[in-house]
């Protein structure tokens, strides 16, 4: 009998997560049971295709634009399921970008109603779903996000003189959404001898955030991260400043290398914390500052320890979780489990 296909279905292919996470899949231990292809589509064309495909999982930012769209490639397709996998939206992005929440929340409940079934990608995001019934209880899954950690699961733990200043690390695509500017402007109301900063990453707002660190001597910009495990290893903690985050692969990357983290009290960032780290308002630079300089007191090994612990895991249990629903959806194509850790290989 010939594999499932299944077509994981994108509009921009430079949204670095969502492809890194579905190249993984393809080459890992499901590619024994399935293939998988990643189709690049124009979300806002009336022309969708006819798929050869057993299942459709949409990556794309869902919107009133987008949904046509949706609607004609359930219609060409009625009877492949369709997986709308939800990486964009939260209570937090809802609460600072949508002035109109009832047209918002009709969009969604279309969109996701469309769906044979729906995935959250934190408890988060899941429970904001529920809580303004934007979907059924029965068509949601919540799996949160994951990636294959296990390079940085093998660092030293971090060790801080108390002496010398606290080494902040902070990384992602340079936009408003991460909150990069409140993080310098907590760096400005600390001093050289107590924080560093190493800033990592690129994009839009890159000139703006330069401006705003110009003349401190505790900001780096180190470019874009291509050795993240090098990157972490010169790092005492993580700052993940977001203003949202549905569920902050980042933070996840953070633990995974024992570096206990600064996180925004944001969505899926709230549910990686506990031991391993502190929550802070968002776009909050003096609670910002003030994270840091208890994090200088506090044993770092201790606190990332208990992040490592809690991180490991996480990709076996995504791999787990997505066998699952492909079953489900695929009953006539029977999957023979393998232990989670052999789907990770």
């Amino acid at each position: 009998m010939n594999r499932p296909c299944i077509a994981h279905i994108i509009d921009d292919p430079a949204v670095g997560g969502v492809t890194r996470v579905i190249e993984r899949m393809a080459v890992s231990a499901l590619s024994h049971h399935y293939d998988f292809e990643t189709v690049v589509m124009d979300s806002t064309s009336f022309r969708p295709p006819f798929l050869h495909h057993d299942a459709m999982v949409v990556h794309y930012t869902l919107s009133w634009r987008k949904l046509p769209h949706l609607a004609l490639l359930k219609a060409a397709n009625p009877h492949t399921p369709l997986i709308l996998a939800e990486h964009s939206y939260s209570q937090a992005f809802e609460d600072l970008h949508v002035p109109s929440k009832a047209r918002y929340h009709a969009m969604l409940r279309l969109a996701y109603g469309l769906a044979d079934h729906v995935v959250a990608n934190s408890e988060a995001v899941g429970q904001w779903m529920l809580r303004h019934r934007l979907v059924a209880e029965g068509k949601l899954s919540v799996i949160r996000q994951s990636w294959d950690i296990s390079d940085l699961t093998s660092l030293p733990l971090p060790i801080h003189g108390k002496a010398q200043p606290l080494v902040v690390g902070a990384y992602g695509r340079f936009c408003g959404q991460k909150g990069f500017e409140h993080l310098i402007r907590a760096m400005a109301l600390l001093s050289p001898q107590e924080a560093i900063l190493r800033l990592g990453g690129m994009g839009p707002d890159e000139n703006k955030l330069r401006q705003l660190a110009d003349g401190l001597g505790n900001v780096t910009f180190c470019g874009q991260v291509k050795d993240l495990a090098g990157f972490l290893s010169g790092c005492n903690v993580v700052a993940i400043p977001s203003m949202f985050e549905p569920f902050g692969l980042v933070c996840l990357e953070a633990k995974a290398a024992g570096r206990p983290v600064i996180a925004s009290a944001v969505d899926g960032l709230v549910e990686q914390v506990s031991g391993n780290g502190l929550l802070v308002p968002p776009a909050a630079p003096h609670a910002l500052a003030d994270a840091i300089r208890q994090m200088a007191r506090r044993d770092l090994g201790k606190m990332g320890a208990i992040g490592r612990q809690d991180a490991r895991g996480s990709w076996d249990r995504f791999m787990q979780q997505w066998t699952h629903l492909y079953s489900k959806l695929l009953p006539q194509m029977p999957l023979s489990l393998r232990e989670p850790h052999e789907l990770a290989r």
